[in-house]
């Protein structure tokens, strides 16, 4: 599957790799771009060498160090990821659309998970609620039916509020 949206994404120049990508992995309109504001700002250099981990992130979808090894086998490292926007639209949107899979398609679970590696995390949680407060993606997702009665209310009570931190509690 990133083989196939590499193959893509190299076919296209950035910013228009990002709507292609998105669709090629079945993702919610906008989400990608949403991301990209809150991981780099837009920047394709963009470089945080300040995890606790000892991990660092680049490019536009700060993808993480450590999925060099994996990635290797793509011929993606870490100037691939700062100087090929669309290798890393291509590479981040992958990483993202496993969280989402595994989620169940459930996005604030996929956004924190995307960042921190778990569903549950309230630093994640936050993360998510950034990457929504101004985000198509939010309306999309207010929009789904919720899985039972009880989350029906913080759904709909979530989807009007104004500053996104209602989303924090969506889906968990």
């Amino acid at each position: 599957m990133l083989a196939a949206a590499l193959a893509l994404a190299a076919s296209l120049s950035y910013p228009s790799c990002i709507d292609a990508v998105e669709r090629h992995y079945g993702l919610p309109g906008g989400i990608v771009s949403s991301i990209i504001r809150a991981e780099s700002g837009g920047n394709v250099l963009a470089v945080n060498r300040s995890n606790r981990n000892g991990t660092a992130d680049y490019g536009l979808m700060q993808v993480n160090s450590s999925h060099l090894p994996w990635l290797s086998r793509y011929r993606i490292d870490e100037t691939r990821l700062l100087h090929d926007p669309c290798a890393n639209v291509a590479v981040g949107s992958y990483i993202f659309h496993k969280a989402y899979t595994e989620n169940g398609g459930r996005i604030v679970p996929a956004l924190a998970t995307y960042n921190t590696g778990s569903p549950n995390s309230r630093v994640g949680h936050a993360y998510a609620a950034r990457v929504l407060g101004a985000s198509p993606v939010r309306e999309q997702a207010a929009a789904l039916p919720a899985p039972n009665p009880r989350t029906a209310s913080i759904l709909v009570a979530s989807a009007q509020e104004d500053k996104g931190a209602g989303w924090q509690t969506l889906w968990r």
